[in-house]
């Protein structure tokens, strides 16, 4: 929808799905708590697997956004529809209000005057459940496993496991080194050893469940949005709705 809306006013796709060769993060738990699998670990070390039949929406555009673009995009407003600059015609046309991000938002049923679909909830609960249970004891317990594991595999990572492949910076189309493959083995091993992702999933599903409970009725009015927009999506995408 952004991008039929950026050619009402001249300008190329910004985004496009396109079926191409791509790394992929595919560990289990979204890599929550680090990298968790074994066969993976062994082939790709932290590397994410090279997948070439996943859509992945990428930029196509590389060069620095024009200010006539930017304009068209948001209408001269932040996400949050504060005004940053004022709307000015672009190839003779005035863009939407909130510019295309916003007229597709619309479309979709953000409301109040927004750019963007409201997931503000689920994400700062998600975050607080994160947080919440890595400080629990129980898994404080685990990660101190873990962290002894690795120190007698050679490697000294202390407090937080995610922190374990920064040492080997993530780039695409780069073949992991042998020393990578082998800390993040031993990563993997270690957390069998100590089973950190299991106490870590176990304790952070029952703060999440408490979370879940106390923010029902937002939580089921974003949802009843969510169904909104993706239904909404599907009929403007089928060409059914201009």
């Amino acid at each position: 929808m952004i991008n039929r809306c950026l050619e009402r006013y001249g300008f190329e796709h910004l985004l496009s799905t396109t079926q191409s060769g791509t790394f992929q993060h595919t560990y289990t738990a979204d890599g929550r708590y680090g990298i968790n699998d074994l066969v993976r670990a062994e082939r790709y070390g932290y590397h994410p697997a090279l997948d070439g039949n996943t859509p992945t929406a990428r930029p196509l555009r590389e060069a620095p956004i024009s200010t006539d673009l930017e304009m068209v995009m948001t209408g001269g407003l932040d996400s949050s529809g504060r005004r940053l600059a004022s709307r000015k015609l672009v190839n003779g046309q005035m863009p939407p209000v909130g510019g295309c991000v916003a007229e597709a938002a619309r479309k979709l049923g953000a409301r109040d005057g927004r750019t963007y679909l409201d997931t503000e909830l689920a994400q700062v609960l998600s975050i607080s459940s994160y947080e919440q249970s890595f400080a629990d004891s129980r898994v404080q317990d685990a990660v101190q496993k873990w962290s002894s594991c690795m120190l007698g595999e050679g490697y000294d990572i202390d407090k937080d496991p995610t922190v374990a492949p920064d040492r080997f910076p993530i780039l695409n189309n780069q073949v992991p080194s042998g020393v990578e493959i082998r800390q993040a083995v031993a990563d993997v091993t270690c957390k069998i050893h100590s089973n950190l992702v299991g106490v870590w999933f176990a304790v952070e599903t029952a703060y999440q469940s408490a979370l879940i409970d106390q923010n029902l009725q937002e939580l089921a009015a974003a949802k009843d949005s969510l169904d909104t927009a993706i239904s909404r999506a599907t009929t403007l995408m089928a060409g059914a709705v201009s």
